[in-house]
């Protein structure tokens, strides 16, 4: 079997360099075996190099592709979380819409007409047109406080490494008339329409905060080093969400009660039609 390699290897280099049978081969005394010279060997360590070269480049690329891959996932993971926090305020928005769309058929059903009297009415006519068709006054709906919405909620563990944008959580519910508070999100959402009053504090050795209206912030507050606070008077649709946010990432703030969160409904209700004149 040695000596066919021997034979082999001599073959190959015959073929390819051009050795001559004499110059690449030796035989011993007997003439049985045939030995590889030198450069026969070097050409073969050569080639075996240049393979295991080849194959330490494609275990690198192979790397670098599952560290590229790696990335990836982690990017897609990250941008998974943030869809199921949105997916989970669009359900607790749908929640309330359908648990309050009796108590928003019964507000519509009392309505009434700008120069109406006492009497809740529909529809009022005003005569015809030119056309023959009945004429009617516009409906604005009724500006009172019709259900109680009011909540209040402090933070009783501090918040540490805050998120940029991430909902501040106002864990303790001081008073929650409406369920309308959220305490593990610390999201507000309005359970009905009309003009609401919000007011937050916070104690921070630095920070920056907004109140966000649907993710838009209405009111800002910078903390430096100590405690302050902001208030809002806002006109909220039913299912408008409103929460605080942090606006730096990293930031902390102090609870034992001294960061809260509150807000109450003013009146119900918002004009549905403008009437001038």
């Amino acid at each position: 079997m040695e000596s066919f390699l021997s034979i082999c290897f001599t073959a190959c280099c015959l073929v390819i360099h051009g050795v001559k049978c004499g110059e690449t081969l030796a035989q011993n005394v007997n003439g049985k075996e045939t030995i590889l010279t030198s450069e026969v060997k070097v050409y073969i360590n050569s080639i075996v190099s240049d393979y295991v070269h080849k194959q330490n480049e494609d275990i690198d690329q192979l790397k670098a592709i599952v560290f590229s891959q790696g990335i990836k996932i982690a990017e897609l993971e990250k941008e998974t979380l943030a869809y199921q926090n949105v997916v989970s305020k669009l359900e607790t928005r749908l929640a309330f819409l359908e648990a309050n769309s009796d108590n928003t058929q019964s507000e519509n059903e009392n309505e009434f007409y700008e120069d109406g009297s006492e009497k809740d009415v529909k529809i009022r006519d005003k005569g015809t047109d030119r056309n023959g068709k009945p004429k009617f006054l516009r409906r604005i709906r009724r500006a009172t406080v019709e259900s109680g919405v009011a909540f209040s909620a402090s933070m009783t563990v501090d918040e540490n490494n805050v998120g940029e944008k991430q909902d501040i959580v106002f864990n303790h519910v001081i008073t929650n008339v409406g369920n309308a508070y959220n305490n593990h999100h610390g999201t507000f959402i309005a359970p009905v329409t009309g003009t609401y009053v919000f007011y937050f504090s916070l104690h921070s050795p630095g920070a920056r905060a907004d109140l966000v209206l649907n993710g838009s912030a209405v009111a800002n507050l910078y903390i430096g080093n100590d405690q302050a606070s902001q208030l809002a008077i806002l006109n909220v649709n039913a299912g408008d969400d409103v929460s605080v946010q942090n606006l730096v990432a990293g930031k902390q703030y102090w609870g034992s009660g001294y960061s809260t969160f509150s807000g109450f409904l003013l009146y119900e209700g918002t004009t549905s039609t403008q009437i001038v004149g």
